[in-house]
């Protein structure tokens, strides 16, 4: 076989093999606000989106479609989660959003063979503990200042982070999901729609609706605002601080907490970090956390940049505060963490570092 002709094949092998070049241009026009991606693991992920009206959508992803279900029926509404399970760590994953409108006066036997619209194709990775960095960018503290969200956040998608941390009272009064969605994922759409999102709780946030929708736009594997997870060399323990915390609340997250920080995902990993939103409320984490061999809190809420060494106050391990005008860009290897806080002019105004041997 002549080599131009091996060329030619290679390329309509390529063709064939992609997602089809036309549905890269948005079809859908009643996606409100999404997708964005959370709860992610090395093994799974949860797809959100909300819709202008009531659709019966999934998730399609390598050739396969997912649905969100309850008691074995198929969803329909305007707000949309669907969680995939039996991924594999560290793999790209190429999906988009497939709909059927439905209206009142169709029949539920009948909406199936209503006309499927799509939307654009995107991607995310799932987490790798086995990878050699981690890297993420963290906002907080925004209060609905939609104008500073885009300045910090303009180069996010292209800056190869594995995700993106909302550190808290990124809304003001806002009283429903709707507000922070505007104030969020509308702002992040070229990012989290590739790039997944997790989310620690600030005050803010704790009060109105706010807490019972959010519970639903940034689900988490436990009862509460909090969660492990791993990638790369950092394991990542997100906690909630938030004025919203009864005594209850932070008896069930302090329980957890004592069997996360014993988890061989955190024992293990050759950095251990802690991301919350107000340290000053985490007394009784703290005391659990010490002798864990925790390397550092990363926390807003106090309105600046500010280093609190170990021991400088109660805390037996630093903490790093950010601030609501400068995005924390965060990157570890094996042997080295750097943090560098970036202002709306994308200069880099402020470095902290962790070495290793």
């Amino acid at each position: 076989m002549r080599p131009h002709t091996t060329a030619i094949l290679a390329s309509l092998l390529l063709l064939v093999t992609m997602p089809d070049a036309g549905a890269y241009h948005r079809v859908r026009k009643d996606i409100k606000y999404g997708p964005w991606v959370t709860e992610v693991s090395e093994t799974g992920a949860t797809v959100l989106w909300l819709t202008e009206g009531n659709t019966l959508d999934r998730v399609e992803m390598d050739g396969a479609e997912y649905f969100q279900t309850s008691d074995g029926h198929k969803c329909y509404g305007t707000m949309h989660s669907v969680r995939i399970d039996s991924l594999q760590p560290g793999k790209e994953y190429v999906y988009r959003l497939a709909g059927q409108q439905v209206t009142e006066d169709i029949a539920e036997e009948q909406i199936e063979s209503q006309p499927m619209e799509y939307s654009n194709w995107y991607s995310f990775k799932t987490m790798d503990s086995r990878a050699d960095s981690c890297r993420f960018a963290m906002v907080n503290d925004l209060y609905s200042d939609k104008e500073m969200a885009y300045l910090l956040t303009a180069d996010i998608k292209n800056r190869g982070f594995d995700f993106i941390m909302l550190g808290g009272n990124i809304v003001s009064s806002e009283d429903c999901s709707d507000d922070f969605l505007a104030s969020t994922i509308t702002i992040l759409s070229d990012a989290a729609e590739w790039i997944p999102v997790f989310f620690t709780r600030g005050d803010e946030e704790s009060r109105g609706c706010c807490p019972h929708c959010l519970a639903e736009l940034f689900p988490t594997p436990t009862e509460g605002f909090w969660q492990c997870f791993r990638q790369g060399p950092v394991a990542i323990l997100v906690l909630d601080t938030s004025e919203g915390c009864t005594d209850e609340y932070l008896t069930m997250e302090a329980q957890w907490l004592e069997q996360a920080v014993r988890d061989p995902q955190f024992t293990d990993a050759p950095f251990k970090l802690a991301v919350m939103h107000l340290p000053s409320k985490a007394d009784r984490l703290f005391s659990i956390l010490e002798g864990s061999g925790l390397d550092l809190v990363i926390a807003g809420h106090n309105q600046q940049y500010r280093e609190l060494k170990a021991g400088e106050s109660t805390n037996p391990f630093p903490i790093i505060f950010n601030s609501g005008e400068e995005r924390l860009d965060f990157r570890a290897g094996r042997n080295r963490l750097r943090l560098s806080f970036n202002n709306a002019a994308g200069q880099t105004v402020h470095y902290y570092e962790i070495k290793k041997k």
